[in-house]
Protein backbone atom coordinates (compact mmCIF):
# COMPACT_ATOMS: atom_id res chain seq x y z
CA UNK A 1 0.00 0.00 0.00
CA UNK A 2 1.69 3.41 -1.06
CA UNK A 3 1.72 5.73 1.75
CA UNK A 4 1.11 9.75 0.33
CA UNK A 5 1.73 12.99 2.13
CA UNK A 6 -0.78 15.30 2.29
CA UNK A 7 -0.10 18.66 0.79
CA UNK A 8 0.22 20.59 4.19
CA UNK A 9 2.64 17.93 5.45
CA UNK A 10 4.64 17.71 2.18
CA UNK A 11 4.89 21.65 2.19
CA UNK A 12 5.78 21.84 5.84
CA UNK A 13 8.92 19.72 5.32
CA UNK A 14 9.79 21.78 2.26
CA UNK A 15 9.82 24.69 4.23
CA UNK A 16 12.24 22.71 7.04
CA UNK A 17 14.81 21.31 4.82
CA UNK A 18 14.90 25.13 3.03
CA UNK A 19 15.04 26.68 6.17
CA UNK A 20 18.27 24.34 7.44
CA UNK A 21 19.97 24.38 4.21
CA UNK A 22 19.82 28.52 4.59
CA UNK A 23 21.30 28.17 7.96
CA UNK A 24 23.96 25.77 6.71
CA UNK A 25 24.98 28.34 4.33
CA UNK A 26 25.03 31.16 6.15
CA UNK A 27 27.58 29.76 9.15
CA UNK A 28 31.06 30.52 8.87
CA UNK A 29 32.98 27.45 9.39
CA UNK A 30 36.09 28.77 9.11
CA UNK A 31 36.36 30.20 12.42
CA UNK A 32 35.23 27.23 14.71
CA UNK A 33 37.39 26.24 17.44
CA UNK A 34 38.25 23.65 19.53
CA UNK A 35 38.14 23.04 23.15
CA UNK A 36 41.35 23.54 23.69
CA UNK A 37 41.08 27.55 21.95
CA UNK A 38 43.09 26.27 19.44
CA UNK A 39 41.50 27.36 16.05
CA UNK A 40 41.24 25.11 13.42
CA UNK A 41 42.12 24.60 10.05
CA UNK A 42 39.88 23.77 7.60
CA UNK A 43 40.10 21.88 3.94
CA UNK A 44 39.06 25.43 2.21
CA UNK A 45 42.66 27.35 3.44
CA UNK A 46 44.79 25.15 2.26
CA UNK A 47 43.24 23.70 -0.99
CA UNK A 48 45.60 24.67 -3.94
CA UNK A 49 43.50 24.34 -7.38
CA UNK A 50 45.14 21.50 -9.58
CA UNK A 51 46.13 22.32 -13.08
CA UNK A 52 43.66 21.31 -15.99
CA UNK A 53 44.48 17.67 -17.61
CA UNK A 54 45.36 17.91 -20.80
CA UNK A 55 42.71 17.36 -23.61
CA UNK A 56 44.65 14.74 -25.34
CA UNK A 57 46.28 11.83 -24.06
CA UNK A 58 48.69 11.30 -27.34
CA UNK A 59 51.83 13.16 -28.22
CA UNK A 60 51.85 13.23 -32.15
CA UNK A 61 55.81 13.66 -31.85
CA UNK A 62 56.02 10.59 -29.72
CA UNK A 63 53.12 8.36 -29.26
CA UNK A 64 50.40 7.34 -26.91
CA UNK A 65 51.26 8.28 -23.62
CA UNK A 66 49.37 4.70 -22.37
CA UNK A 67 49.45 1.71 -23.65
CA UNK A 68 47.55 -1.53 -23.04
CA UNK A 69 48.48 -4.42 -20.83
CA UNK A 70 48.35 -6.56 -23.74
CA UNK A 71 50.83 -4.66 -25.57
CA UNK A 72 53.41 -3.90 -22.88
CA UNK A 73 53.62 -7.42 -22.41
CA UNK A 74 54.38 -7.50 -26.04
CA UNK A 75 56.90 -4.97 -25.86
CA UNK A 76 58.19 -6.78 -22.67
CA UNK A 77 58.94 -10.37 -24.18
CA UNK A 78 60.57 -8.46 -27.49
CA UNK A 79 62.67 -6.48 -25.22
CA UNK A 80 63.51 -9.61 -23.55
CA UNK A 81 64.41 -10.76 -26.88
CA UNK A 82 66.41 -8.09 -27.29
CA UNK A 83 68.87 -8.19 -24.40
CA UNK A 84 69.29 -11.51 -25.06
CA UNK A 85 70.40 -11.44 -28.76
CA UNK A 86 72.42 -8.39 -28.11
CA UNK A 87 74.30 -10.52 -25.44
CA UNK A 88 74.69 -13.40 -27.90
CA UNK A 89 76.23 -10.70 -30.17
CA UNK A 90 78.56 -9.53 -28.16
CA UNK A 91 79.89 -13.20 -27.10
CA UNK A 92 80.30 -13.99 -31.27
CA UNK A 93 82.26 -10.00 -31.75
CA UNK A 94 84.18 -11.85 -28.58
CA UNK A 95 85.05 -14.91 -30.23
CA UNK A 96 86.03 -13.16 -33.55
CA UNK A 97 88.25 -10.59 -31.39
CA UNK A 98 90.17 -14.12 -29.87
CA UNK A 99 90.15 -16.78 -32.96
CA UNK A 100 91.10 -14.83 -36.44
CA UNK A 101 90.68 -18.65 -38.51
CA UNK A 102 86.96 -19.24 -37.74
CA UNK A 103 85.65 -15.64 -38.71
CA UNK A 104 83.84 -16.63 -41.91
CA UNK A 105 81.36 -18.67 -39.84
CA UNK A 106 81.29 -16.11 -37.03
CA UNK A 107 80.44 -12.99 -39.10
CA UNK A 108 77.56 -14.95 -40.54
CA UNK A 109 76.32 -15.61 -37.24
CA UNK A 110 76.96 -12.23 -36.04
CA UNK A 111 74.82 -10.83 -39.35
CA UNK A 112 72.15 -13.44 -38.38
CA UNK A 113 71.88 -11.38 -34.67
CA UNK A 114 71.64 -8.49 -36.19
CA UNK A 115 68.83 -8.78 -38.43
CA UNK A 116 67.14 -10.32 -35.85
CA UNK A 117 67.62 -7.82 -33.10
CA UNK A 118 66.86 -5.22 -36.09
CA UNK A 119 63.28 -7.17 -36.61
CA UNK A 120 62.59 -6.68 -32.98
CA UNK A 121 63.26 -3.48 -32.65
CA UNK A 122 60.61 -2.80 -35.78
CA UNK A 123 58.30 -5.46 -34.02
CA UNK A 124 58.65 -2.95 -30.59
CA UNK A 125 58.12 0.37 -32.95
CA UNK A 126 55.24 -1.05 -34.77
CA UNK A 127 53.56 -2.10 -31.56
CA UNK A 128 53.91 1.65 -29.95
CA UNK A 129 52.62 3.82 -32.67
CA UNK A 130 49.14 1.73 -32.77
Amino acid sequence: MDRQFQPAQEDSHKDELARIKEELNSMNLGGLENNDNQTTVTQEDNFQPAEPLPKKIVNPQVGPLFISLKKFNEIKAQIASLKHESGELRKIVEQLKSSRDTGTTLLRDAVNKMDTIEKNVEDINSIIKI
